[in-house]
């Protein structure tokens, strides 16, 4: 199934975003999560997928 992923990857390796678009989950322990202002970031279960990205 083709698909297209557009956004602002700015990411470098080892950040939240980045870990969630390779490995499909993020680190609770992940220190982008530290500041999280509006509470939309936890649980931290809700930051994964299960799509087969090829990097």
């Amino acid at each position: 199934m083709p698909m297209l992923v557009c956004g602002d990857f700015n990411s470098v390796p080892g950040s939240a975003p980045h870990a969630l678009l390779t490995i499909g989950k993020v680190d609770p322990l992940q220190p982008d999560l530290v500041v999280d202002l509006l509470g939309i970031l936890r649980p931290t279960t809700k930051l994964t997928h299960t799509l087969p990205f090829v990097i």
